[in-house]
């Protein structure tokens, strides 16, 4: 895979006036030029991102730092913290302060969270990106959630929907692929730190909505047409467009991280073009991207009281603060990450009373299918603190 554009390491920190100390949420991300695509058209001269201005339409302040390296999978990353050898610049930008490299950040500044994307090069498989996240995660001094970013498929390997709905073997020594069943092999052996950013999800729902002209708003849109990028998801085989495919990773990695429905959500103008991004195919993306996440059983949305689990414990809180918090909404949203992502029972079973005995009885139905927030059998891993 190419990466002709990245051939550089981009290693940023932004600091807004002193937000270190005074920002509302703090992330570091660590990838390759996918992590850079989902922040969102980073712009360099002016320390901002996508990722940035989605938090500020909603009031908040984000702080970001980032490793990235171009093409490398965690291990590549991991063995090299200076940059990997053979690069165009093997030395990281130390100029960027305070964060820089992620053996100086993760140590010595407190995140809210950390988001690493396990690729499928060099040899990756599914254990040693199991390592590479205990290896992460074990020099990292805060307590932050750690957030697996999911990986798209190329373009060139078919059809979206049939790789990714594709096999993959619960063992060590698969290859890292970007499938469903990967990602759930991969989140079944972690423990209760780790929350999934379901991009790959979003574009397979995305792609089925093109392949069935689902949506008018969508129409003439491609995940691929290298005539016109405006009109495609992709820019090339793997990477992002500016506009339609980058929007659709930053907006899913802000909605999950900051458990935000984000339907409604206008996309910055100075980071995304109105004139390719317009208010109809805006309002319909985040509407999908808005199903996926609130339905994705590793995403977190419906654990509210923020233990790591979803389970018994969340919705009591949601009773008690129904009303104030929490909505009929959020009782759904719970509801199908219990049952694993499945639409159907919360389909078919209205919203109860907070206080009636239909809580109990769906409760009781829901434990029927209950859904991993897991116990961790990967020791390298585990720990027995609570992730807050």
């Amino acid at each position: 895979m190419k990466h002709s554009h990245y051939l550089l390491i981009f290693l940023l920190s932004y600091s807004l006036g002193d937000v270190a100390a005074n920002a509302q949420y703090t992330s570091y991300h660590i990838g390759n030029s996918l992590t850079y695509d989902s922040l969102g058209n980073v712009k360099k001269t002016t320390n901002n991102s996508g990722f940035q201005e989605i938090a500020a339409f909603y009031g908040q302040t984000q702080a970001i730092g980032f490793h990235v390296d171009g093409g490398q999978p965690l291990h590549a990353i991991w063995n090299n913290p200076l940059g990997v050898p053979g690069s165009s610049d093997d030395d990281l930008d130390e100029t960027r302060e305070p964060y820089n490299g992620y053996s100086n950040a993760l140590p010595n500044y407190s995140w809210d969270a950390v988001v690493l994307e396990p690729y499928f090069s060099q040899g990756a498989t599914l254990g040693s990106d199991k390592q590479m996240l205990a290896n992460f995660a074990g020099i990292t001094s805060s307590s932050p959630w750690f957030y697996i970013m999911q990986v798209w498929p190329q373009t060139t390997w078919g059809d979206y929907q049939t790789y990714w709905d594709g096999p993959s073997l619960d063992s060590d020594s698969t290859p890292t692929q970007p499938r469903r069943e990967f990602y759930q092999n991969l989140m079944g052996d972690l423990d209760n730190r780790y929350r999934m950013i379901p991009t790959g999800e979003v574009i397979y729902e995305i792609a089925k909505a093109l392949a069935t002209d689902a949506y008018p708003e969508l129409a003439g849109l491609s995940i691929y047409n290298p005539a016109d990028d405006d009109l495609s998801f992709h820019r090339d085989t793997i990477h992002l467009s500016a506009d339609l495919g980058r929007y659709v990773a930053t907006a899913t990695m802000y909605s999950t991280m900051h458990k935000q429905d984000i339907r409604g959500l206008v996309p910055p103008s100075n980071i995304f073009d109105p004139l390719v991004l317009t208010p109809s195919i805006a309002d319909r993306l985040n509407s999908i991207i808005w199903d996926v996440v609130s339905s994705s059983p590793y995403s977190g949305i419906a654990d509210f009281n923020d233990d790591g689990y979803v389970n018994a414990t969340d919705l009591t809180l949601w009773q008690n603060e129904f009303g104030t918090t929490y909505d009929g909404s959020d009782f759904l949203n719970w509801q199908r990450q219990l049952l694993g992502g499945s639409n159907l029972l919360a389909s078919a079973v209205p919203v109860p009373e907070p206080t009636s005995l239909a809580l109990f009885v769906v409760f009781v139905v829901s434990q029927a299918r209950i859904c991993r927030f897991r116990y961790n059998n990967y020791q390298t891993i585990s720990r027995t603190s609570k992730p807050r």
